[in-house]
């Protein structure tokens, strides 16, 4: 629920834990790992994403 309200709906991280009635640090646990989640399911889907050059390019500034 915490990955939706934050990348689909685009609350803050603050706005979600004032919803959820749960802590910030909760809020960011809860999203990092539901990333982390999506992240391997697309992988086991066999969908995968190889980093651009310009987010390379960033990385190293």
């Amino acid at each position: 629920m915490a990955l939706l309200l934050r990348d689909v709906v685009g609350l803050s991280y603050t706005e979600i834990a004032d919803s959820l009635e749960i802590t910030l640090a909760t809020v960011k646990w809860r999203i990092y790992k539901a990333r982390e989640e999506v992240q391997i399911a697309l992988v086991r889907e066999g969908v995968s994403f190889a980093p651009t050059p310009a987010a390379t390019a960033e990385s190293s500034v």
